[in-house]
């Protein structure tokens, strides 16, 4: 195409799938990883943090909240929203009595845990905590962390 000066210009066609395909393939930046979670499972956790180099921040949450659920996640939207850079939120908590409702990811992508409480956590997931309850039902579970509290969950 002349552009009456003499100079070309070109027109460049993309095809929205290869540009796709190769926006696929290019490398992705890492991620920051914060992690918030109840005091209970820090004993738990601490081990595989140390070997987390991407992890930006972790919060350990006073153990008191699952006596008031309907606090908890006000308390956890703080510390996701002082959070500036966006990364990925490991959520140290199962649903906790609905404590979690109302959370908001914002610029973060949450990872919760699909589990009732923390012991199923403990446990590996909730199927191993389903076929232990129904091994033995009517059991009440602590965790070390919980005996450490002091607080009665």
């Amino acid at each position: 195409m002349g552009g009456g000066d003499g100079s070309e210009r070109t027109l460049t066609y993309t095809n929205a799938a290869e540009e796709t395909r190769s926006a696929q393939t290019r490398k992705r930046e890492p991620r920051d990883v914060y992690v918030v979670s109840c005091q209970v499972l820090q004993r738990a956790l601490q081990p595989l943090l140390d070997k987390l180099p991407e992890l930006a921040s972790c919060s350990f949450m006073d153990y008191g909240l699952h006596c008031t659920p309907g606090e908890m996640a006000s308390e956890l939207q703080v510390v996701l929203d002082a959070a500036v850079k966006p990364g990925i939120v490991l959520l140290g908590y199962g649903l906790c009595g609905n404590g979690l409702v109302g959370l908001r990811a914002g610029r973060h992508t949450l990872v919760i845990p699909r589990t009732d409480d923390c012991i199923a956590i403990l446990m590996g997931s909730y199927q191993k905590y389903l076929e232990d309850f129904q091994r033995h039902p009517g059991t009440y579970y602590l965790s070390e962390g919980w005996l450490e509290s002091g607080f009665h969950p």
